[in-house]
Parts: structure tokens; C-alpha cells; sequence
């Protein structure tokens, strides 16, 4: 086991750390984009004029882990047949917002998506519980050994060269989820976000429901500019 963790343990801390920094690049990206407000904000908008005068209007924000079910509000005017309330949302806002992202921010986006931060703090979580039984295991080793035993020697500097790298990986792993709970606080929504959930991998996580949202925008648009659609605003709408 030693012998296994000592072949493995560099390539898997590269590869944690880097994932780990990207994922905390992503969160930032997220935060810093500004036609995704400004989307979500119509959204709210409308909303609130849907419900005018019940106990779910004049909401101040909602959550965005609603947004999947945007689609499933149909109108029921004859003449809005098939659309839904993400395409009335879409007509709502400006052109330019029809792209959410720019192309560097959807790589990035599709990069994260798919539980991409769940998997990366489980295997950060999974290396950092490694040292610490590596640990354990060199002072067996060094209790049992002689006191010139290769083997334990090698092992322990080993382990001490690699105290860096655990230390690099407990503080990154750190940063990136301090990002992420950032990230889903900005939008007003932690609950549903944090703490993850990689034993359920149908529990959402953050990226993967914005960069999905993303890409049905733009799908939306398209289908209002091949009907027209225009900006009446729907009077009422029912779910599928």
C-alpha cells in the first residue's frame, strides 16, 4: 500500500490542483458576468407581475435552481402554441443576452458542468485522507523497523517532501469551495448547492444548472426570432 500510494500520489495531486483551481477560476467567471443578472432579473421581473396580487408576488429574488422548470409553463393562447414562459423570458431581454456566455466562458462553463466540482472535492477529500493514512502507516513502519530499515527511511522522506504538496491541496481545496459557496450565495441560492451531495449524483450543482440555463436561452431565441415572437404579456401560464 505504501509502495502504491507513493507511485500515484504525485500524478493525483497535479491533477486535484489544477482541477481545483479551475473550478475556483469558474466560480469567478460566473460572479463576473453580466448578461446573466440581467436575465435573471427579467425572470424575477416576471414573475412577480404573473403573481401580481397573490402571496407570490413582489419577491425580491428567487431561487435559481428553479430555472430548469421555466420551460414547463406553457401559454395557453392558441397563437403562443408550444412556447413557454423561457421563450416570453427571452423576448424580454435584450439581443445581446441572448448569449449568455462568450466562447472562452462556455468552454468554461461546459468544463464545470456535470458535477466536474463535486468529483474534484471528493478526490482532493480522497488524497488529503491518503497522507494522513500514509502517515500512520510510516510510523508503524518506523516503530517496527530498525533504525537504518531503507524502506522506512525512504518512505518517510517521502512523505515528508510531499507535506508541501498536502498542504497546497487542504488550501485549495478550500479556496475553490469558499468560491463555489460565493458563487451560489451571489445568486442567492445556497441550499440546494452546498453542502454537495456525491453519494446522489441527481443532486444539482451550480454550473450545471446555469450553463444548462444558458443553453436554452439561446435555444429560446431562435425559436422567437423563426415564430416572431413578440412581448405581450402572457396573461396566463399553466405547467405541462
Amino acid at each position: 500500500e505504501c509502495m502504491t500510494f507513493m507511485g500515484v500520489c504525485a500524478q493525483t495531486a497535479g491533477v486535484v490542483t489544477r482541477e481545483l483551481l479551475r473550478m475556483r477560476d469558474c466560480a469567478v467567471v460566473l460572479r463576473a458576468n453580466v448578461r446573466l443578472p440581467m436575465v435573471l432579473n427579467t425572470v424575477l421581473q416576471i414573475g412577480n407581475h404573473l403573481n401580481d396580487g397573490t402571496n407570490k408576488g413582489n419577491f425580491s429574488n428567487f431561487a435559481v435552481s428553479a430555472l430548469p422548470q421555466l420551460h414547463q409553463f406553457k401559454a395557453t393562447a392558441a397563437k403562443l402554441q408550444g412556447l413557454s414562459l423561457l421563450h416570453y423570458v427571452v423576448a424580454a431581454v435584450p439581443a445581446d443576452c441572448h448569449q449568455i456566455f462568450d466562447e472562452e466562458e462556455q468552454q468554461m462553463m461546459r468544463w464545470a458542468s456535470g458535477r466536474k466540482f463535486v468529483g474534484a472535492v471528493e478526490q482532493a477529500r480522497d488524497l488529503l485522507k491518503g497522507f494522513l493514512e500514509a502517515r500512520r502507516m510510516q510510523e508503524s513502519i518506523a516503530a517496527a523497523s530498525e533504525a537504518h530499515d531503507e524502506f522506512a527511511l525512504r518512505f518517510g522522506e517521502f512523505l515528508e517532501a510531499s507535506r508541501g504538496q498536502a498542504d497546497e491541496v487542504t488550501a485549495l481545496l478550500q479556496v475553490a469551495s469558499e468560491a463555489y459557496v460565493e458563487s451560489c450565495v451571489f445568486f442567492g441560492d445556497v441550499a440546494p448547492f452546498w453542502p454537495l451531495k456525491p453519494e446522489d449524483d441527481t443532486a444539482p450543482d451550480l454550473f450545471t444548472v446555469i450553463f444548462n440555463f444558458a443553453g436554452a436561452v439561446a435555444e429560446a431565441a431562435q425559436v422567437n426570432t423563426a415564430k416572431k415572437v413578440g412581448l405581450a404579456v402572457p396573461d396566463e401560464a399553466e405547467p405541462d
